[in-house]
């Protein structure tokens, strides 16, 4: 019973938790969460700005609005210089569409260290950003 427990809690953290990797100088923190994935994470500097996109797959059948994402900017020191919202390109997840919701924003940020990107199944009235 206790290896069914910590298998089931492993791949929920998997699938819910944070994921972190390096996309060329900076490290990018992906949160999504047990509704959507956050996919195809791209962090990269053009004419002094950040540009920061991906994309947004359904995992559960009960995701059908796409949300936004809140995107913190964070220093090396770990403080938060500052964060932006995006939206994805679609508000909803058509199941028979090959084409995936995508995010874009770009930012002008000097120090920036790493990228956290976060998922919010909820609409920007409801988000406390």
């Amino acid at each position: 019973m206790k290896m069914m427990m910590s298998i089931v809690l492993a791949a929920l953290l998997t699938l819910t938790g944070c994921t972190t990797m390096k996309d060329g100088e900076f490290d990018v923190r992906i949160n999504s969460n047990s509704l959507v994935q956050i996919t195809n994470v791209s962090v990269q500097m053009e004419n002094g700005e950040i540009v920061v996109s991906g994309n947004l797959r359904p995992i559960s059948s009960a995701a059908t609005r796409t949300g936004h994402l809140d995107i913190a900017f964070i220093g090396a020191d770990g403080t938060v210089l500052d964060t932006v919202s995006a939206i994805p390109s679609s508000n909803m997840f058509l199941r028979n569409s090959r084409n995936a919701p995508a995010f874009s924003t770009k930012a002008e940020i000097a120090g920036v260290a790493a990228v956290q990107v976060t998922h919010h199944p909820d609409t920007m009235n409801e988000c406390d950003l």
